[in-house]
């Protein structure tokens, strides 16, 4: 459910600005293999090429100030 929601959203995002490529980002990936396989699954049936950041988690406000404290 939540993978199909983020699909939606990202390929609705993708047809907006004309781009074939979409970059997962955040925390809600980091560690979960089932929403990631998901979305490597599905988002290449609509014709986008998924890409996943080895270090997306650091991408947000709280995660870039949680990178500098440790």
């Amino acid at each position: 459910m939540i993978a199909e929601n983020i699909m939606l959203l990202a390929i609705e995002a993708a047809k907006q600005k004309n781009v074939k490529k979409i970059v997962f980002i955040g925390g809600m990936l980091e560690g979960n293999k089932l929403l990631t396989q998901n979305l490597e699954r599905f988002t290449p049936l609509m014709s986008l090429e998924p890409i996943f950041l080895s270090n997306g988690i650091y991408t947000g406000a709280i995660g870039a100030l949680n990178s500098n404290i440790d």
